[in-house]
């Protein structure tokens, strides 16, 4: 298994801009109202007290700058700028520091899972709390796509960047023309059935298996409202 390192977090975004589990190392201050901070610790199932002992235990004051709340070096913040300057830091420096805070946060975290600290590393590595998202708007009513990047927290949908693109092709265009988006709620069972026909290839798609479910069931009821009427 991979050994992850200080150079891990070269080019890793905060846990709010779609960092892994790797970043908690680069929450600010706002950590206790966080809904994201909070889904981290719940995730890696340490608490709020954990993480303030690390705190005592970590923290570099400089000019009354704490660098245990320090972002990313891709995100300006004079305060740490300067907290490292007067430190004589090197960029290495103050990511060999931040990993020793995640590995600190790692190490409780893989006792309470029963896992080994390199596991827990690696797992964080590879979880996000917030996702990056590729996305793909339609106008139905002139035909023109948009595609664009975002990120999504729970069910909220924050878009990054959004570009038109050309519009679509008169077949397709002619489909959605006759049909209509509607948005509702399917049991967590039945959605995971409805997966399982995809996965199995007997559908291609979520909306294929609805409509043909659709389909069977009006023309169930229609047979039955005759057979009724005929008894009748």
């Amino acid at each position: 298994m991979e050994k992850k390192n200080w150079k891990d977090l070269v080019g890793e975004k905060r846990l709010c801009d779609g960092g892994s589990l790797l970043a908690i190392c680069f929450c600010c201050k706002k950590y206790v109202e966080c809904p994201v901070f909070q889904d981290a610790i719940n995730f890696l199932k340490i608490s709020v007290k954990d993480w303030e002992k690390i705190k005592v235990k970590m923290s570099v004051k400089m000019s009354g700058y704490n660098l245990f709340f320090a972002p990313p070096l891709d995100v300006e913040d004079s305060g740490r700028d300067l907290a490292i300057k007067k430190l004589e830091w090197s960029i290495s420096d103050f990511l060999k520091y931040k990993f020793r805070i995640t590995e600190e946060v790692a190490s409780i975290a893989s006792e309470n899972n029963n896992v080994s600290l390199n596991a827990m590393l690696n797992l964080m590595s590879k979880t996000k709390i917030v996702k990056d998202v590729v996305l793909g708007v339609l106008d139905v009513e002139t035909g023109v796509g948009y595609y664009g990047l975002g990120l999504l927290y729970r069910d909220v949908l924050k878009i990054l960047t959004l570009k038109a693109k050309e519009k679509v092709s008169e077949d397709l265009e002619e489909k959605l023309s006759g049909t209509e988006v509607v948005a509702f709620r399917i049991p967590k069972l039945l959605l995971r059935k409805i997966d399982r026909l995809v996965e199995l290839g007997i559908y291609s798609s979520r909306t294929k298996v609805i409509i043909e479910a659709l389909k069977t069931f009006l023309h169930l009821k229609h047979v039955e409202r005759y057979t009724v009427e005929e008894k009748v």
